[in-house]
């Protein structure tokens, strides 16, 4: 099953570019970091190893403290630069929530809810196409991982008071501009950042990963 797993996540040898990391990134966050159990893994529904799925990155849902559930709808920008990544994840943000595309992808999602599994009544109802939108606004989220080189990250050796005052600096800086122009939304959003030194090492390592199990 593992070797399967990973020979769906993509068997080419151009990977520079590819964001299937990233999407493995975020799945990552949100269940440990959240807690959220995923309703489809969208890797599935590749047709073809190499393919791109279209839609959000990630289907989550998180049990609230009601007993019902919030579904979190995530979008990932594995990026080196995060003025890009800003700009490329906002417009696919207002994209995917257009109400066309997001009847869309729940038609596309439902079939493929687990049976038996204890949240499938409550997110077929969410994702039924008799559904109304206004039903299904107010408990989506969007969680964002956007990645990108950081100067601060690169010019450090060590952790030091200095370093963590200026990473947070530039963290808050950075936070402030996807939210300005993300504007405001009628959906709960959470930003993700995540700090790299080298984007293109980490994929190098991650792909030799990734080829070791695939065998």
């Amino acid at each position: 099953m593992l070797v399967h797993a990973a020979q769906m996540v993509y068997t080419t040898e151009k990977y520079g570019k590819r964001g299937e990391f990233g999407e493995l990134i975020l799945h990552a966050i949100l269940r440990e970091q959240f807690g959220t159990e995923p309703v489809i893994s969208k890797l599935y529904f590749k047709s073809a190893t190499n393919d791109t799925v279209k839609g959000f990155d990630a289907v989550h849902v998180l049990e609230t403290e009601k007993g019902s559930v919030e579904l979190w709808l995530g979008e990932v920008k594995f990026y080196t630069d995060i003025k890009k990544a800003v700009n490329a994840v906002v417009s696919e943000i207002k994209a995917h929530l257009d109400q066309k595309k997001l009847k869309e992808e729940f038609i596309c999602v439902g079939p493929h809810i687990g049976k038996g599994w204890k949240f499938e009544p409550l997110v077929s109802k969410l994702m039924d196409p008799r559904t109304s939108l206004d039903d299904v606004f107010p408990v989506i989220c969007i969680p964002v991982l956007l990645t990108y080189e950081s100067e601060v990250v690169q010019s450090a050796n060590k952790i030091s008071d200095e370093f963590l005052k200026n990473l947070k600096l530039e963290l808050s800086g950075n936070r402030d501009l996807f939210f300005e122009k993300l504007g405001s939304l009628f959906v709960k959003v959470k930003l993700i950042l995540l700090t790299l030194e080298n984007k293109k090492r980490i994929i190098t390592v991650l792909n030799e990963k990734l080829k070791g199990i695939q065998g």
